[in-house]
């Protein structure tokens, strides 16, 4: 990296575009193999969060941790 690398950022990522950040995150982020952890009382939320369509949902108790 240049001596003034921490300088040209802005200039960096003001020259970005949309279509850039697409493609950037379509190179890390894999919905597929996404995993998600939602805390909260899953008699008042499991309905909801299925009703989502992130996949199969799993319950777990803290005392079972």
């Amino acid at each position: 990296r240049q001596y003034n690398y921490p300088e040209t950022l802005v200039e960096k990522y003001n020259g970005l575009t949309l279509d850039d950040l697409n493609k950037a995150a379509a190179q890390v982020i894999h919905p597929d193999k996404l995993t998600w952890l939602i805390i909260g009382d899953a008699e008042k939320i499991k309905a909801e969060v299925e009703a989502a369509g992130l996949g199969p949902v799993s319950v777990q108790s803290m005392n079972s941790l």
